[in-house]
């Protein structure tokens, strides 16, 4: 053997040490991944609050698998927003003078809206911009008139609209590539938020009922996740609080259905389960 062929050899075998070596890591959380993001920005001087998703009420810890579909995730938001109310209408009030009213083309056009929205620390904001209207400003969501207890009660009254001003199949045709695992995470907290009060009244479905018609909507949303790009890589970096409420959301999903909701079909809601077992 020469010495040329030597060092080849060596060469391909320290490669392949590396690649057992890689193997072997656990896959990185999205929080990890946004702290990453958090810790270059700051290196480069350009670190933003509004950056990367902590979520609301993302304090809590689920201690064991039995937490993890049964902690109070509205008593976190709640106190959150009583806690930061001023912040968050200062936050909403720079906000609103740098809204653009067209409607999004494109998912880097989306996920910018996306983030002025989360940025305020509302939940119900965040909803708000879901269940926008079509034809009505954008600006007209961010408002400082309810807050903590008050706003967390009033999501109920929220309506879907008939026509919205991005549906969730819109989303679809913007994230044909992939959608952001954080912004996908954050879109399900909130979908959480306004279908949780309805938990009761799933029980006993009416039709064209609030909560009928609530439920129809995360339906639409949480069908249209998982036609995104890549749908199934990203959530595999789901943390364990959001697999808790895509649980939650699907088991009151299949509640409802098996309840005599006449908007959502049995067999639909277990194959959408499927999906987000995958």
């Amino acid at each position: 053997m020469t010495d040329i062929s030597f060092l080849i050899i060596g060469k391909d075998y320290d490669e392949f040490k590396d690649f057992v070596a890689v193997s072997q890591l656990a896959p990185i959380s999205s929080a990890e991944m946004g702290q990453l993001f958090v810790q270059r920005q700051q290196q480069s001087g350009t670190s933003s609050s509004s950056t990367v998703s902590k979520g609301f009420g993302s304090n809590k810890i689920c201690k064991d698998s039995s937490d993890l579909y049964d902690f109070d995730l509205n008593a976190n938001l709640e106190t959150t927003m009583i806690e930061n109310h001023g912040t968050t209408c200062k936050a909403q009030e720079n906000t609103t003078k740098n809204i653009k009213d067209k409607v999004p083309r494109n998912a880097l056009e989306f996920e910018r809206e996306w983030r002025q929205c989360w940025a305020t620390g509302s939940p119900a904001t965040a909803l708000k911009y879901l269940l926008l209207p079509k034809g009505e400003k954008l600006g007209s969501i961010f408002d400082c008139h309810e807050h903590g207890t008050k706003e967390a009660a009033n999501r109920s009254n929220l309506t879907v609209p008939k026509e919205l001003r991005l549906s969730p199949e819109d989303i679809v045709k913007l994230h044909k590539i992939e959608m952001n695992s954080t912004t996908m995470e954050e879109i399900i907290e909130i979908l959480y938020f306004y279908i949780a009060p309805f938990e009761t009244s799933a029980e006993n479905p009416v039709v064209d009922s609030p909560c009928m018609m609530a439920s129809s909507f995360v339906y639409r949303w949480m069908t249209s996740l998982t036609k995104c790009g890549r749908f199934s890589l990203s959530i595999q970096f789901f943390d364990a609080k959001h697999k808790a409420l895509t649980h939650s959301i699907l088991r009151l999903l299949e509640k409802e259905a098996t309840n005599g909701c006449q908007k959502l079909q049995l067999g639909e809601i277990l194959n959408l389960i499927k999906s987000y077992k995958k």
